[in-house]
């Protein structure tokens, strides 16, 4: 990402002073259970967390997330594990182009130009790029951008507590499945997946301010900010399969941990608490008492300066 200037540029939140996170504890006659809703790509400056969120976890039975790679052989915190997820990844048949076809073949002329200066820019090999689907696309210029940052996936908060849970007896339980997750991805119409990836193409010169924005929100506790942005795709029935539907999903699971009289600390993706349909909103709807404790930040959060190019 071309980004602005950064020096000397942090977040959002208040530091030392009771404020909210997208944090909620819910009851029910039998249990409590805490909510966290995650940014799944984070700096290494976000820790440590408030206080007030790791004694939630420390006093947890059982983390649930929506996906634990572990099952899959590990978390991504080595290039071991790493480089396993990609293999599963890969393994699937609609990942990439079959011989005799290729991305170039399905994009407007534009659109694969302003690809191939991205693959310039970042050093990614244009006919590597030119195998893979554009939703794959989409994440690896994401990905590739977010590093540059020094934002990934071994500082988000989930892979954070997936961590922490690995000496601690706790039961980690997911939501959701690698499998089902890449299908969602597969699935998704290609006109959906090129429009998708056109638009993270003409975001890519103000992702700086797109990222501060998002970090404040999750920083602050701003539920309006951080769903303000939750449309995934242009399809109304894709993005009811991204994000609806997996919210039903997941109030459910929590439900069910509350039937059961389970501690669990719940980390899921932030987009996926709020708004109308989001969990919070579904289990209220069911009677369930859901607030949100105060948290206490005690320091900033600053993101990287950017990287190389």
């Amino acid at each position: 990402m071309l980004l602005l200037t950064l020096c000397g540029s942090a977040f959002g939140q208040e530091v030392g002073k009771p404020s909210k996170a997208i944090f909620y504890e819910v009851s029910s006659p039998r249990a409590k259970i805490y909510l966290l809703g995650s940014i799944h790509v984070a700096p290494q400056s976000m820790y440590p967390l408030p206080k007030e969120i790791e004694d939630a976890f420390a006093a947890s039975q059982v983390l649930n997330v929506e996906v634990d790679l572990r099952k899959d052989g590990g978390t991504l915190d080595t290039p071991a594990n790493q480089q396993a997820a990609a293999q599963k990844l890969f393994a699937s048949p609609d990942v990439l182009y079959p011989a005799g076809d290729d991305l170039w073949k399905h994009l407007d002329k534009e659109t694969a130009g302003k690809v191939r200066d991205w693959c310039k820019k970042a050093g990614a090999p244009d006919d590597i790029v030119a195998t893979m689907r554009p939703w794959l696309v989409c994440i690896a210029l994401m990905g590739s951008e977010f590093a540059s940052l020094g934002l990934d996936t071994t500082s988000g908060i989930d892979e954070h507590f997936l961590k922490e849970s690995t000496n601690s007896p706790k039961t980690v339980e997911q939501i959701e499945t690698f499998d089902s997750q890449l299908k969602l991805f597969e699935s998704m119409p290609e006109a959906d997946q090129i429009a998708n990836l056109k638009e993270n193409l003409n975001e890519v010169d103000n992702a700086r301010a797109i990222l501060q924005k998002m970090f404040d929100g999750w920083l602050s506790g701003d539920e309006k900010e951080v769903g303000s942005d939750d449309s995934l795709a242009a399809d109304p029935a894709t993005d009811k399969a991204f994000l609806t539907d997996r919210n039903l999903v997941m109030a459910n699971f929590v439900e069910k941990e509350l039937k059961s009289g389970t501690r669990a600390f719940v980390v899921v993706g932030a987009a996926h608490m709020v708004g109308d349909d989001g969990i919070v909103a579904l289990l209220r709807k069911r009677g369930y008492t859901v607030t949100r404790p105060d948290v206490n930040w005690t320091h900033r959060v600053p993101l990287s300066a950017k990287q190389g190019r």
